[in-house]
């Protein structure tokens, strides 16, 4: 987990510091390690979504988009975005989920289906 953090792979140190956690979940390393790794990441998700006041519009077809739908996570973040939300506020809105929507946008970012007005 260290090793991994100290080396740059965030996504790795994060993997291993939650099953550390589910195990035992007061490891101060774990817990340290978790929470800096979400920030990090969080930060580069963020900047690379295009930060606090970028808009996105669905690019997605009917079908598509209702199959997207189907996990209540990403069908949140699609209201959200049909709604005209900024990333910022849209992020306020998920609380301590914030990485989890981070990942979702930019997955569905990168795969078309929503795309960045500013």
């Amino acid at each position: 987990m260290r090793q991994s953090f100290e080396a740059g792979d965030h996504d790795g140190a994060l993997a291993e510091a939650d099953r550390l956690l589910a195990a035992v979940p007061d490891d101060a390393e774990a817990l340290e390690i978790a929470s800096r790794c979400r920030g990090t990441l969080e930060e580069v998700l963020f900047a690379l979504l295009g930060g606090q006041r970028a808009t996105f519009s669905v690019a997605a077809n009917g079908q598509l988009l209702r199959a997207l739908k189907q996990d209540e996570r990403t069908a949140f973040l699609v209201r959200m975005i049909e709604e005209d939300f900024a990333l910022g506020d849209l992020l306020e809105m998920c609380g301590p989920l914030k990485l989890e929507a981070l990942r979702v946008l930019d997955e569905l970012f990168r795969r078309g289906i929503i795309r960045r007005l500013w």
